[in-house]
Formats: C-alpha cells, sequence, structure tokens
C-alpha cells in the first residue's frame, strides 16, 4: 500500500512537471533551462513541507538496540546478493530511462506524460499482486518480470528507435511492479523470521537499505564504464541488455530463499515448546 500511494502521486507530477517545461518553452514564457530550474525549487520546497509533516506525526517512540547486523544467517546473506543483483536495474534507469525518451523522442512533455501512465500501470499491477500472491510464489514474479524485462533489453538493444524506448519504457515498468512487491515482501517475511523483536529489526531494514543502495550504485558504474569504453550512444542501446542477463537467474534464487524460510518455519511449529 505505501508503494501504491506513492505511485499514485507519481501519476500526476511527472506530466505536470514535464508539460511545464514544454509549455513554457512554447509560449515563450521560459527557455527549458529557467523552467527546470524552477522545478528543482519546488522540488527542494516540497521536500521541506514534507519533512514537516513527517516530524509532526504523533509516533510510539522506541529504543533501536543497533543499525548493523554483525553475524548474518546464509539466508540473510542470500537475501542480500539478491539486493545488490536486483537493484542494479534500478540503479540503471534512474539515469538510462529518461535519457532515452529525451534522446530518441526529444520531448519533457511525452518523458512526463509516459512516466505517469507507468506509475499508473504500476499501481494497479502492485495490488493485484499484493493482494493475491503468496510468499511462496514470489520467485514466480520474480521470474516473470526479469523474463520480460530480458526482452524489453533485447528489442531496445535490436532497435533502438523511438518505438524500441517505448516499449521498453512500458516493459520495464511492468517488471519492476512483479519483482519490487514479490522480493521486498520476502525481505520482510524474512525479517521477521531473523528478528521478532521489533526494536532490533531496524538493523535488517538498515542493511536492507545499504545492499539496495550497492545495487543501484553498480547499475550506475555499470552504464559509466561503458560509456568510458564506448560510446554513450552504445551504453544507453546496450547496459540494460547486459544488466537484464545478469537478472535472468534471480527467481532461481530467490526459490531457494524462499524455500529456506518455509523450511525453518516449519521446524519451528514442531519444536517441543510448541507442546510444552
Amino acid at each position: 500500500m505505501e508503494q501504491i500511494v506513492d505511485l499514485i502521486a507519481n501519476i500526476a507530477i511527472p506530466a505536470v512537471a514535464g508539460w511545464f517545461i514544454v509549455l513554457s518553452n512554447a509560449s515563450g514564457f521560459l527557455i527549458p533551462a529557467s523552467a527546470y530550474k524552477i522545478i528543482m525549487v519546488a522540488g527542494f520546497i516540497f521536500l521541506f513541507f514534507s519533512g514537516a509533516v513527517v516530524l509532526s506525526l504523533k509516533i510510539k517512540k522506541i529504543s533501536i538496540q543497533g543499525m548493523i547486523i554483525k553475524k548474518p544467517s546464509r539466508s540473510w546473506k542470500m537475501m542480500r546478493f539478491f539486493n545488490v543483483i536486483y537493484n542494479t536495474q534500478t540503479g540503471l534507469n534512474f539515469i538510462i530511462s529518461s535519457v532515452l525518451i529525451l534522446v530518441l523522442i526529444g520531448n519533457e512533455g511525452v518523458l512526463g506524460t509516459l512516466q505517469a501512465a507507468a506509475a499508473g500501470l504500476s499501481a494497479i499491477i502492485l495490488y493485484i499482486i499484493g493482494r493475491k500472491i503468496l510468499i511462496k510464489n514470489s520467485w514466480k514474479m520474480v521470474g516473470f518480470g526479469s523474463l520480460i524485462f530480458f526482452i524489453g533489453a533485447g528489442i531496445l538493444a535490436g532497435t533502438f528507435t523511438w518505438i524500441g524506448v517505448l516499449i521498453y519504457e512500458i516493459i520495464i515498468t511492468v517488471a519492476w511492479a512483479f519483482q519490487w512487491s514479490s522480493s521486498y515482501s520476502v525481505a520482510m517475511d524474512l525479517t521477521d523470521h531473523e528478528e521478532n523483536n521489533p526494536e532490533a529489526q531496524y538493523a535488517y531494514i538498515c542493511d536492507n537499505e545499504l545492499y539496495y543502495n550497492i545495487g543501484r550504485g553498480t547499475g550506475i558504474v555499470i552504464i559509466v564504464l561503458i560509456i568510458f569504453l564506448a560510446t554513450e550512444k552504445i551504453a544507453l542501446q546496450w547496459a540494460p541488455f547486459i544488466v537484464a542477463l545478469i537478472q535472468l537467474p534471480l527467481a532461481w534464487f530467490l526459490h531457494i530463499l524462499t524455500k529456506n524460510i518455509h523450511q525453518k518455519t516449519s521446524l519451528i511449529s514442531l519444536s517441543p515448546e510448541k507442546f510444552s
């Protein structure tokens, strides 16, 4: 539900920002550079306003026992590896998604509209998956997401036209919705199995975010390296395909992880303490 609320906001904001840039330039009111600066300043203002809203909330204060996992289990090490590999896609698309549209389509209005439509589609898929899919089946959703991401990246690499970009943008949106909600549910489920004390679970949340960002940084490094070793065009064309190829085994990896969680749950339910 948190992700759906965030995506609903993302339906309106990109479209408004994109068409503000386009229409301001078309009317002669502002040049694109000035419109970008106004949006940037407005973004910072809303960011501080959001922070003030959070600070005004009445949240129960608890004592956080630590933010570092000193002795992670084998399952949590697997979760870390999954987070790094999966988030290479996120880091890559932080940069490449918008650049592709601006380079091959060249219109901020189209960029904003496409991002808004993609957010709406993601929200619908996330809601359906969140309501219907069980943890034990999450690996299938991740596998489907990895497969269509690979297909979309292949289409982009094979065509590298504005049509390929539109297909890629739609596909990565669908792939993200299938992969994110399913894998994040596994991470939260594993957190509950690793640590049942809410005050100690902050370390696992922090650890998740740390390895998310390592993966995102890896995705950015991949595209920068290709630019350095080849050209910007080759990087835009082939970096998504390379990342998609790396991600193909993710479903198998998550399947092993969820199987381990299920086995631990079965052992706990059969322990002598349950019958004492």
